[in-house]
């Protein structure tokens, strides 16, 4: 008898430990619950820091390769005037072959980038993550076939003997025909890009939601450009203050990943369940 009131004894115990834990389990999955979509609904999925200091300086590594190509580009090509560009290109001590080797490294930034950015997103929104990754890899590859014609002028001002006057119009030509190819790839994807980008960004609360909207704006407006080139070439720089945006929006979170890579915090206690790291805020 003592036996069998000491086991129903036992028997509750065990139901009344096995309540306590499914009401804890629950509370602390509604405070989790509470805590992902806090405020705006907004996901608090940070990635790991290495994922946050790579996308930061491959960022960094787009914009200065990007910035050297084309001061490098500039430093030799005269609008309008063949022979002034050829005579530039061969006195300059390889600028144009600078350039082209810089443009290079900066595709492939943009490309590893476009890439990380699809691994810190996915999770947020695998859709618009992949949408924005298909934008990269469509414009990135288009940037590369691009730089033919850079890698043809050069070939045509190094080869043997001294350029006519056709031939100095063709090195122009191919030159001309690259800038127009730049503003192609902001429109199928330098620009688009940067849309997804800035939505997944303050979604996912990776990154200020200023930040997020300032490169929405940016990618905009910088897609309105490329179109405004071929379309309305004669109308000035409409699109100007979205240029500004996307150059803001765009230093901006390559800074803030640095800064995050450098000094976020990363809790060991906070797992997903995948096993992931959780940065917090």
């Amino acid at each position: 008898m003592k036996a069998s009131l000491t086991t129903l004894e036992q028997g509750k115990k065990d139901v009344t430990i096995d309540v306590q834990r499914n009401i804890v389990e629950k509370e602390g999955g509604k405070a989790d619950e509470r805590a992902d979509h806090e405020g705006s609904g907004r996901k608090a999925i940070w990635p790991s820091k290495k994922v946050a200091l790579t996308a930061g300086l491959l960022y960094l590594g787009l914009i200065l390769f990007g910035v050297f190509a084309q001061v490098m580009r500039m430093g030799v090509i005269v609008p309008g005037d063949a022979a002034a560009t050829v005579d530039n290109i061969m006195s300059s001590g390889g600028m144009l072959e600078a350039a082209l080797v810089s443009d290079i490294a900066m595709i492939a930034c943009f490309v590893l980038l476009g890439a990380v950015s699809y691994i810190m997103f996915k999770r947020t929104n695998d859709c618009v993550a992949s949408i924005m990754l298909l934008f990269v890899i469509i414009s990135g590859a288009y940037a590369f076939f691009n730089l033919h014609n850079v890698l043809e002028a050069v070939q045509m001002v190094n080869g043997a003997g001294q350029l006519t006057a056709a031939e100095q119009g063709m090195v122009l030509d191919h030159l001309n025909a690259h800038e127009d190819g730049t503003y192609i790839a902001q429109i199928i994807g330098w620009g688009p890009w940067l849309v997804p980008l800035g939505y997944l960004g303050q979604r996912s609360s990776i990154v200020p939601k200023a930040i997020g909207l300032v490169l929405i704006a940016g990618g905009i407006g910088l897609t309105a450009r490329g179109v405004q080139y071929f379309l309305l070439p004669n109308m000035g720089d409409l699109f100007a203050p979205g240029v500004v945006l996307s150059i803001i929006g765009e230093f901006s979170i390559c800074a803030y990943l640095i800064y995050r890579g450098i000094k976020g915090r990363e809790s060991s206690a906070e797992k997903d369940e995948t096993g992931d790291p959780v940065i917090l805020a």
